[in-house]
Protein backbone atom coordinates (compact mmCIF):
# COMPACT_ATOMS: atom_id res chain seq x y z
CA UNK A 1 0.00 0.00 0.00
CA UNK A 2 1.66 2.88 -1.48
CA UNK A 3 1.36 6.75 0.61
CA UNK A 4 2.33 9.68 -1.49
CA UNK A 5 1.08 13.18 -1.17
CA UNK A 6 -1.45 12.99 -3.78
CA UNK A 7 -3.06 9.85 -2.45
CA UNK A 8 -6.25 10.76 -0.75
CA UNK A 9 -6.49 7.09 0.59
CA UNK A 10 -9.89 7.11 0.01
CA UNK A 11 -11.13 9.73 2.35
CA UNK A 12 -14.46 9.68 1.26
CA UNK A 13 -15.03 6.17 1.71
CA UNK A 14 -13.54 6.19 5.18
CA UNK A 15 -15.76 8.46 6.31
CA UNK A 16 -18.74 5.91 6.13
CA UNK A 17 -17.14 4.55 9.41
CA UNK A 18 -18.26 5.93 12.43
CA UNK A 19 -15.53 4.69 14.77
CA UNK A 20 -11.99 6.40 14.97
CA UNK A 21 -11.03 3.23 17.05
CA UNK A 22 -11.94 0.69 13.84
CA UNK A 23 -9.94 2.82 12.13
CA UNK A 24 -6.91 3.33 14.30
CA UNK A 25 -7.30 -1.02 14.31
CA UNK A 26 -6.83 -1.09 10.87
CA UNK A 27 -3.59 1.09 10.78
CA UNK A 28 -1.70 -0.10 13.24
CA UNK A 29 -1.72 -3.21 11.56
CA UNK A 30 0.01 -1.48 9.29
CA UNK A 31 4.03 -1.64 9.01
CA UNK A 32 4.96 1.17 10.89
CA UNK A 33 6.46 3.15 8.40
CA UNK A 34 3.69 3.31 5.83
CA UNK A 35 1.31 4.26 8.63
CA UNK A 36 3.78 7.54 9.62
CA UNK A 37 3.17 8.25 6.06
CA UNK A 38 -0.41 7.73 5.40
CA UNK A 39 -0.71 9.94 8.44
CA UNK A 40 2.41 12.64 7.20
CA UNK A 41 0.79 13.15 3.50
CA UNK A 42 -2.57 13.18 4.34
CA UNK A 43 -3.78 15.98 6.33
CA UNK A 44 -7.09 15.41 6.12
CA UNK A 45 -7.31 12.10 7.30
CA UNK A 46 -4.98 13.12 10.11
CA UNK A 47 -7.48 15.57 11.31
CA UNK A 48 -10.28 12.58 10.64
CA UNK A 49 -8.54 10.33 12.96
CA UNK A 50 -7.37 13.20 15.50
CA UNK A 51 -4.89 11.48 16.64
CA UNK A 52 -2.18 13.29 19.04
CA UNK A 53 1.29 13.91 18.18
CA UNK A 54 2.63 11.09 20.72
CA UNK A 55 0.99 8.55 18.25
CA UNK A 56 3.66 9.43 15.60
CA UNK A 57 6.61 7.78 17.81
CA UNK A 58 8.22 4.61 17.26
CA UNK A 59 6.01 2.52 19.94
CA UNK A 60 2.79 4.95 19.59
CA UNK A 61 0.22 4.10 22.04
CA UNK A 62 1.68 1.67 24.29
CA UNK A 63 2.45 1.67 28.29
CA UNK A 64 5.85 0.07 29.04
CA UNK A 65 6.43 -0.42 33.00
CA UNK A 66 9.03 -1.62 34.83
CA UNK A 67 8.71 -3.76 38.11
CA UNK A 68 11.45 -4.66 40.37
CA UNK A 69 10.17 -7.51 42.68
CA UNK A 70 11.72 -7.66 46.60
CA UNK A 71 14.67 -10.01 46.79
CA UNK A 72 14.11 -13.60 48.02
CA UNK A 73 9.76 -13.02 48.18
CA UNK A 74 8.40 -14.28 45.79
CA UNK A 75 4.77 -14.80 44.01
CA UNK A 76 2.45 -12.68 41.51
CA UNK A 77 3.23 -9.46 40.18
CA UNK A 78 0.59 -8.42 38.01
CA UNK A 79 -2.92 -9.27 37.33
CA UNK A 80 -4.12 -9.93 33.79
CA UNK A 81 -7.50 -10.44 32.96
CA UNK A 82 -8.22 -13.16 30.87
CA UNK A 83 -9.92 -11.64 27.43
CA UNK A 84 -6.62 -9.00 28.12
CA UNK A 85 -4.51 -11.50 28.19
CA UNK A 86 -2.73 -11.69 24.82
CA UNK A 87 -2.10 -7.38 25.09
CA UNK A 88 0.30 -7.80 27.69
CA UNK A 89 3.80 -8.74 26.81
CA UNK A 90 6.15 -9.54 29.58
CA UNK A 91 9.90 -9.84 29.89
CA UNK A 92 12.40 -10.93 32.36
CA UNK A 93 15.65 -8.72 32.99
CA UNK A 94 15.17 -7.00 29.58
CA UNK A 95 16.10 -10.02 27.60
CA UNK A 96 14.22 -10.37 24.44
CA UNK A 97 12.44 -13.86 25.07
CA UNK A 98 8.86 -12.95 26.14
CA UNK A 99 7.19 -15.21 28.85
CA UNK A 100 3.15 -15.70 29.90
CA UNK A 101 4.07 -15.64 33.23
CA UNK A 102 2.70 -13.40 35.80
CA UNK A 103 4.21 -14.49 38.88
CA UNK A 104 8.14 -15.33 40.21
CA UNK A 105 9.84 -18.48 41.80
CA UNK A 106 13.02 -18.66 43.55
CA UNK A 107 14.36 -20.47 40.32
CA UNK A 108 13.55 -16.76 38.17
CA UNK A 109 16.33 -15.36 40.13
CA UNK A 110 14.71 -12.00 38.45
CA UNK A 111 15.93 -8.35 39.19
CA UNK A 112 13.60 -6.64 36.73
CA UNK A 113 10.45 -7.25 34.76
CA UNK A 114 9.42 -5.34 31.92
CA UNK A 115 6.02 -5.10 30.67
CA UNK A 116 4.37 -3.73 27.33
CA UNK A 117 0.75 -3.18 27.36
CA UNK A 118 -1.04 -2.54 23.57
CA UNK A 119 -3.08 0.22 22.91
CA UNK A 120 -6.13 -1.69 23.43
CA UNK A 121 -5.99 -2.14 27.09
CA UNK A 122 -8.68 0.56 28.56
CA UNK A 123 -9.02 -0.20 31.99
CA UNK A 124 -6.14 -0.79 34.43
CA UNK A 125 -8.59 -2.16 37.41
CA UNK A 126 -6.84 -4.32 40.01
CA UNK A 127 -4.10 -4.58 37.57
CA UNK A 128 -0.96 -5.06 40.73
CA UNK A 129 -4.31 -6.06 43.37
CA UNK A 130 -2.82 -7.74 46.18
CA UNK A 131 0.96 -8.31 43.98
CA UNK A 132 3.24 -8.31 47.40
CA UNK A 133 6.00 -9.05 45.66
CA UNK A 134 6.65 -5.84 44.47
CA UNK A 135 8.91 -3.03 45.31
CA UNK A 136 9.31 -0.48 42.77
CA UNK A 137 7.61 0.36 39.80
CA UNK A 138 8.43 2.79 36.85
CA UNK A 139 5.71 3.89 34.05
CA UNK A 140 8.53 4.39 31.84
CA UNK A 141 6.49 5.27 28.50
CA UNK A 142 2.19 5.80 28.69
CA UNK A 143 1.21 6.87 25.16
CA UNK A 144 -2.28 5.71 25.84
CA UNK A 145 -4.99 7.68 26.31
CA UNK A 146 -8.16 5.87 26.09
CA UNK A 147 -7.51 4.11 29.82
CA UNK A 148 -10.49 5.41 31.58
CA UNK A 149 -10.20 3.08 35.04
CA UNK A 150 -7.61 3.00 37.41
CA UNK A 151 -9.65 2.09 40.57
CA UNK A 152 -7.86 -0.55 43.12
CA UNK A 153 -4.66 -0.19 40.68
CA UNK A 154 -2.06 -0.97 43.23
CA UNK A 155 -4.89 -2.06 45.80
CA UNK A 156 -2.90 -4.22 49.19
CA UNK A 157 0.65 -3.91 47.62
CA UNK A 158 2.04 -3.68 50.80
CA UNK A 159 5.54 -3.56 50.52
CA UNK A 160 5.48 -1.22 47.34
CA UNK A 161 7.75 1.81 48.40
CA UNK A 162 8.38 3.27 45.29
CA UNK A 163 6.28 4.79 42.28
CA UNK A 164 7.76 6.58 39.38
CA UNK A 165 4.58 7.63 37.45
CA UNK A 166 7.13 9.65 34.69
CA UNK A 167 5.16 9.59 31.96
CA UNK A 168 1.67 8.90 33.58
CA UNK A 169 -2.03 9.60 31.40
CA UNK A 170 -5.13 10.11 33.17
CA UNK A 171 -6.76 12.38 31.01
CA UNK A 172 -9.99 10.27 30.21
CA UNK A 173 -9.50 8.21 33.58
CA UNK A 174 -13.19 8.63 35.79
CA UNK A 175 -12.41 6.08 38.47
CA UNK A 176 -9.99 5.98 40.89
CA UNK A 177 -11.23 4.21 44.04
CA UNK A 178 -8.95 2.21 46.23
CA UNK A 179 -5.86 2.98 43.62
CA UNK A 180 -3.57 2.92 46.59
CA UNK A 181 -5.36 1.24 48.99
CA UNK A 182 -3.27 -0.46 51.79
CA UNK A 183 0.22 0.52 50.14
CA UNK A 184 1.39 0.85 53.75
CA UNK A 185 5.10 1.21 52.77
CA UNK A 186 4.40 3.58 50.73
CA UNK A 187 6.15 7.11 52.05
CA UNK A 188 6.00 9.39 49.38
CA UNK A 189 3.62 9.46 46.12
CA UNK A 190 4.05 12.56 43.49
CA UNK A 191 1.02 12.64 41.82
CA UNK A 192 1.73 16.04 40.08
CA UNK A 193 1.38 15.00 36.70
CA UNK A 194 -2.34 13.50 37.43
CA UNK A 195 -4.98 15.18 35.32
CA UNK A 196 -8.18 13.94 37.39
CA UNK A 197 -10.70 16.44 35.71
CA UNK A 198 -12.95 13.78 34.44
CA UNK A 199 -12.57 11.51 37.59
CA UNK A 200 -15.82 11.17 39.61
CA UNK A 201 -14.75 8.64 42.12
CA UNK A 202 -12.55 8.79 44.85
CA UNK A 203 -13.25 6.73 47.60
CA UNK A 204 -10.84 5.23 49.90
CA UNK A 205 -8.19 6.21 47.29
CA UNK A 206 -5.41 6.64 50.09
CA UNK A 207 -6.99 4.83 52.50
CA UNK A 208 -4.51 2.28 54.24
CA UNK A 209 -1.58 4.26 53.61
CA UNK A 210 -0.18 4.39 56.94
CA UNK A 211 3.16 5.41 56.22
CA UNK A 212 2.48 8.53 54.12
CA UNK A 213 3.82 11.72 55.76
CA UNK A 214 2.65 14.02 53.25
CA UNK A 215 0.67 14.07 50.45
CA UNK A 216 0.39 17.41 47.88
CA UNK A 217 -2.95 17.49 45.87
CA UNK A 218 -2.97 21.03 45.00
CA UNK A 219 -2.76 19.85 41.29
CA UNK A 220 -6.24 17.78 41.25
CA UNK A 221 -9.22 19.19 40.01
CA UNK A 222 -12.26 17.57 41.37
CA UNK A 223 -15.04 19.55 39.66
CA UNK A 224 -16.94 16.47 38.39
CA UNK A 225 -15.72 14.29 41.71
CA UNK A 226 -18.88 12.66 43.58
CA UNK A 227 -16.95 10.19 46.08
CA UNK A 228 -14.93 11.07 48.32
CA UNK A 229 -15.38 8.82 51.30
CA UNK A 230 -12.59 7.58 53.45
CA UNK A 231 -10.09 9.46 50.70
CA UNK A 232 -7.51 9.22 53.78
CA UNK A 233 -8.78 6.88 55.84
CA UNK A 234 -6.28 4.95 58.63
CA UNK A 235 -3.59 7.65 57.46
CA UNK A 236 -1.66 7.72 60.12
CA UNK A 237 1.43 8.87 59.77
CA UNK A 238 0.08 12.25 57.41
CA UNK A 239 1.39 15.65 58.80
CA UNK A 240 0.71 17.82 55.95
CA UNK A 241 -1.75 17.59 53.06
CA UNK A 242 -2.82 20.27 50.34
CA UNK A 243 -6.12 20.29 49.24
CA UNK A 244 -5.66 24.05 48.30
CA UNK A 245 -7.54 23.86 44.99
CA UNK A 246 -10.23 21.32 45.73
CA UNK A 247 -14.06 22.07 44.77
CA UNK A 248 -16.73 20.40 46.61
CA UNK A 249 -19.44 21.15 44.75
CA UNK A 250 -20.65 18.25 43.30
CA UNK A 251 -19.49 15.70 45.88
CA UNK A 252 -22.45 13.57 47.38
CA UNK A 253 -20.26 11.75 49.67
CA UNK A 254 -17.67 12.58 51.98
Amino acid sequence: MKSTKNNSFGLNSLKKVKSKYVLQQVFVNLSRNKFLNIIRYNKDLKNFLNIRKDAYKKEFAKIEIEIFPREEVYGQFINIPNNYRKYFHIFFDDNNKETEKCDVNENDKISKIKIIIDYKVITLSQLFFYCQCIEKINFIKFNNYEITKMDGLFFGCNYLREINFYKFITDNVCDMRRMFWDCSDLKKINLSNFNTSKVVHMSFMFGNCSSLTELNLSNFNTNNVKEMEHMFYECVSLKKLNLSKFNNKNLINM
